[in-house]
């Protein structure tokens, strides 16, 4: 008498011994993986999917962040520098251009009141320059500290 156990043949007066012809044979789906293994990998495949789109969002958002605060600080040392006539009209408006570019690409991703506020900044900030309006180059710096 002979049973067949995974891989493993047991005769009456042998024992057991391994043998490779006796394993059972597993259902498997149309890619060739068996049908528990591919249900526990999309199931662990969508759940690794969710965690990245998780990740991804944190991400985009803290890279905003630190980008309001350069780009603040770029714009603080522009209106400085702009206010003292260091720098040129079109440095200044490429500066300001630059930085409204980047932070309304990236806001395209995920929101933030800080960007929002300063795109406004930003832009009154470039109709200053354009006028010529010292004043209001003064009073758009100290908005952005």
């Amino acid at each position: 008498m002979r049973g067949h156990t995974f891989g493993t043949k047991i005769t009456q007066s042998e024992g057991v011994t391994p043998s490779l012809s006796a394993s059972p044979r597993l259902r498997v789906n149309r890619s060739g993986l068996p049908h528990a293994l591919s249900a526990n990998v999309r199931r662990s495949l969508f759940v690794l999917i969710l965690l990245a789109l998780a990740c991804a969002k944190q991400d985009d958002a803290k890279k905003l962040q630190k980008s309001v605060l350069s780009w603040k600080a770029t714009l603080q040392i522009v209106a400085d520098a702009r206010q003292k006539n260091e720098v040129r009209d079109g440095f200044a408006l490429k500066t300001i251009d630059e930085a409204v570019d980047d932070l309304e690409g990236q806001s395209s991703k995920t929101t933030n009141k800080s960007a929002e506020q300063l795109i406004g900044i930003a832009a009154r900030l470039r109709q200053a320059i354009e006028s010529d309006d010292k004043a209001a180059i003064s009073k758009l710096r100290g908005e952005l500290r």
